[in-house]
């Protein structure tokens, strides 16, 4: 049963109750309960057919476009990573596998956030959670450097938050801890240059041209950290209002 489509048909059919009834004891009966258990599993989402071929074949490796989901794939795929871990996939590749680093890896995640969190809502009551657990599922060391990096970085370009002063100041001070790094690099994508913050300003008063050319500037990284997300947002608000680029480039984006 190597094809899942056809499996799945067959293992959701009539076939393994009827062998039931007939007190035919096959291997059929246990693929029927797993694959009727991962069907009813609304977690799973678009996983779902992933996993049916790691039900059938439990010596493939977990897969997502087309690349292997390693340590490595979490560290450049932070997003994907923390979307994947909140499903139940880490609870199936234990049970179909015998494969448990990725429940290692979110309970890790869970461990560090009751540690964490708290401590970074003090500092930064608007912090992005999402982005918190982007950096929560790195290794420490990892984003201790990229703190380190990024500070020195963005002081050099004089950079400045566009909202908050006290994040300003974390920016400026001499030896931060670790939680006022993660709402740092949580933030990034809220500090700009000083020369684009005018555009930033105009954006925020509903400025469609600057609404678009904020999309621009966040999908390529000019003047502000590159961010997927925040170019979708701003372009979607200067589409709202009718700006034919921020229609084009913003449905680019989203199909890309």
């Amino acid at each position: 049963m190597g094809n899942p489509d056809v499996a799945g048909n067959l293992l959701l059919s009539g076939i393994p109750n009827w062998l039931r009834r007939l007190n035919i004891d096959h291997p059929i009966l246990e693929w029927s309960g797993i694959f009727k258990e991962i069907e009813t599993d609304e977690e799973l989402g678009i996983y779902k057919d992933l996993i049916r071929r790691i039900a059938l074949n439990p010596e493939l490796p977990l897969v997502l476009k087309d690349k292997e989901v390693t340590l490595g794939w979490f560290q450049e795929n932070r997003r994907e990573g923390v979307k994947l871990l909140k499903t139940t996939i880490p609870k199936w590749l234990s049970r179909l596998k015998g494969d448990k680093w990725l429940e290692e890896l979110r309970q890790e995640l869970h461990q560090k956030k009751e540690k964490y969190w708290p401590r970074v809502k003090r500092i930064h009551d608007e912090v992005s959670e999402e982005k918190v657990d982007e950096l929560l599922i790195q290794p420490v060391e990892d984003v201790i450097q990229e703190v380190v990096d990024w500070v020195e970085q963005y002081r050099n370009e004089k950079r400045v938050h566009v909202s908050s002063s006290g994040v300003n100041q974390l920016l400026e001070k001499g030896e931060l801890n670790f939680e006022e790094g993660i709402v740092l690099l949580a933030n990034r994508a809220l500090f700009v240059t000083e020369e684009f913050l005018r555009v930033y300003r105009a954006a925020e008063q509903e400025d469609a041209d600057a609404q678009s050319s904020l999309g621009f500037a966040y999908t390529y990284g000019l003047g502000v950290e590159q961010d997927e997300a925040e170019a979708v947002k701003w372009y979607r608000k200067a589409a709202d209002q009718g700006h034919e680029e921020a229609k084009k480039f913003g449905a680019g984006i989203v199909k890309g």
